[in-house]
């Protein structure tokens, strides 16, 4: 299974390097051409900043927004970003302009895609454009933040040999790299890519977040609607998708923990579901006697304002975990990344564990030697690692944090 594993891997480097790597740099090589570096200064009135990501990446980079904002409060500040990342900040204060950038199905449609969403940019003219993630140049991403038209370009990059980077960091095309290590959290490595303009003393990572009255209107009316509520029921959120299979937890080990919570005491568990999620929700309620409830229809944001009402999140690393730091519930997270497995990891709780909230991690044992010697569960398509974490330890963790 390993050479089989070795193999699919080859072929998934070597498709982002012929696919996705080769035609970026011959793109942003022609858009590259006479362009005039000027180092920034004080005077920056119009900043890019790139978050094509998911939402646990937008709410990571809320204190970069944050101190973006505090620094340069006359600048115009944009964010490019998908349609999640703008659905979980669309009210945050320190943007002033939100630009959608849509995933595509197709190669080909990714780069037309990619290549509109560079002409539009180009007819505007930033003092600062950033990229605050080394991340993949899936789906033409990182092309677009390349070809944005600006003085001065700014990204983070880990230490190393950029060869061994997947795929190669696109440094020739970047004024700045900003160095990170892999043993602090996200967040701080976020704020790091401005510490050039930032006064002494503003190391801010709080999170945050912001819900409408809509929002909280809208999980009113979702607790309102559950008819066998008791007064001492508590409401626990439950978060079971992931964007990578690794990473969730087996849903029959979750059917577990809800009926042992509620052996323990009266618990209203509300499963915190996204788009593609809700036969995973609907089989969760098949494996358990306890009644669940979630919402087929509800945004992001009416996510989080279902979240804020709980006692507890209990989930994999996701999207909706990272909104519960944000609000303020304590969390217990569901890791899929080994224990003394490589911080650098983008799986690592170090980098991206719950922020500024009571917590409880689990992290499994490796589960073979091919993890084990790689630093991180390898298997993608599967959760793997992450099942060797009991239910009688998830449930040991959300009791102590209750009890708290």
């Amino acid at each position: 299974m390993n050479r089989s594993l070795r193999y699919k891997r080859f072929k998934a480097k070597a498709r982002f390097w012929g696919l996705y790597w080769l035609p970026s740099v011959i793109v942003g090589s022609a858009l590259s051409i006479g362009r005039k570096r000027v180092p920034p200064t004080s005077a920056i009135y119009g900043i890019a900043v790139f978050l094509i990501e998911h939402i646990g990446d937008a709410v990571v980079a809320v204190p970069l927004l944050r101190r973006l904002r505090q620094i340069f409060p006359e600048a115009k500040i944009t964010l490019i970003a998908s349609a999640t990342c703008i659905s979980t900040l669309e009210k945050c204060p320190y943007v002033d302009q939100f630009i959608k950038v849509t995933a595509k199905p197709t190669w080909f449609g990714q780069l037309l895609h990619a290549l509109s969403m560079i002409i539009r940019l180009r007819t505007s003219y930033f003092d600062l454009a950033i990229v605050p993630k080394d991340a993949l140049n899936a789906a033409f991403y990182e092309l677009i933040s390349i070809g944005v038209r600006s003085k001065w370009k700014i990204s983070l990059r880990p230490p190393g040999d950029i060869w061994h980077i997947k795929p190669l960091k696109f440094d020739f095309f970047y004024d700045e790299f900003v160095l990170t290590s892999g043993t602090e959290h996200e967040a701080k490595y976020r704020l790091s890519s401005i510490d050039r303009f930032a006064p002494a003393g503003i190391n801010d990572i709080r999170l945050e977040a912001w819900l409408s009255d809509d929002d909280q209107s809208f999980a009113e009316a979702f607790f309102n609607s559950i008819e066998e509520r008791s007064a001492s029921a508590i409401a626990i959120a439950f978060g079971i998708g992931a964007s990578a299979a690794k990473r969730r937890w087996p849903l029959q080990s979750y059917a577990a923990v809800i009926d042992g919570m509620s052996a323990q005491r009266p618990i209203l568990p509300i499963v915190i579901i996204g788009p593609g999620e809700v036969a995973q929700a609907q089989l969760l309620a098949s494996m358990t006697s306890r009644k669940i409830y979630f919402s087929q229809i509800a945004t992001v944001r009416q996510s989080a304002a279902l979240i804020s009402r709980c006692a507890l999140f209990i989930g994999n690393d996701s999207g909706p975990m990272h909104l519960a730091a944000s609000l303020g519930v304590p969390v217990v997270e569901i890791s899929c990344h080994p224990q003394a497995g490589d911080t650098r990891n983008f799986n690592s709780p170090r980098r991206y564990g719950p922020l500024g909230v009571k917590s409880k991690i689990l992290q499994p044992l490796p589960l073979d030697s091919f993890c084990e010697e790689r630093g991180g569960c390898q298997y993608e398509d599967y959760p793997h690692c992450i099942t060797t974490i009991s239910s009688n330890m998830v449930l040991d963790a959300a009791t102590a944090l209750l009890a708290v």
